[in-house]
């Protein structure tokens, strides 16, 4: 008897399976990225990253090459 159970569990389990590899994925959806120094004015910009924007234009311009991303597009 303990053998029957066993053989339909394992059922359940390849049933489960073979459900889970048949989903299709969800689409990837890729956002586009806000540039916050365009997007906001100087005190807001200031108020929310506690920076004026020259200084992070300063800052950028010496780390861009370490932080730059591969893209594709």
């Amino acid at each position: 008897m303990d053998q029957l159970f066993d053989v339909s569990s394992d059922d359940e389990d390849i049933i489960d399976y073979v459900e889970h590899i048949e989903r299709p994925r969800k689409a990837r959806r890729y956002q586009e990225r806000k540039n916050h120094i365009n997007y906001w004015d100087d005190e807001e910009f200031y108020n929310r990253f506690r920076f004026t924007k020259p200084s992070v234009h300063l800052i950028l311009e010496k780390i861009e090459d370490g932080i730059k991303s591969t893209t594709n597009w």
